[in-house]
């Protein structure tokens, strides 16, 4: 049964903070970097343009903040190079290694 919670456990930490904080180091590379329009970012994230806005202007949780802060940015800046390229073959790979890389221990 431990086994089974930490399952579960893994997967909620991917969908309820992992995966915003991608969203939310991704949105900065995009907009920053590749000096894409909200609305092109939205596009490429299936994000509305107000949830892309929260993330340029740093309006999200703490916990999403301290977990993004903790990504490798090379990793980062080529997942959103793929994405922006779109090769989605890479960038599902990408994504695979930055996962690996943030489980909570």
């Amino acid at each position: 049964m431990k086994q089974k919670n930490y399952a579960v456990n893994n997967i909620k930490f991917e969908i309820e903070e992992l995966l915003p904080a991608v969203r939310a180091g991704a949105t900065k590379v995009m907009t920053n970097k590749y000096r894409l329009k909200q609305e092109e970012v939205a596009m490429l994230l299936g994000l509305t343009q107000a949830a892309v806005s929260k993330y340029i202007n740093d309006k999200y949780s703490e916990k999403i903040k301290n977990i993004e802060r903790g990504f490798d940015k090379k990793i980062l800046d080529k997942l959103v190079r793929y994405m922006v390229m779109g090769d989605a073959g890479k960038a599902r790979k990408t994504i695979c290694k930055i996962c690996k890389n943030s489980y909570p221990i």
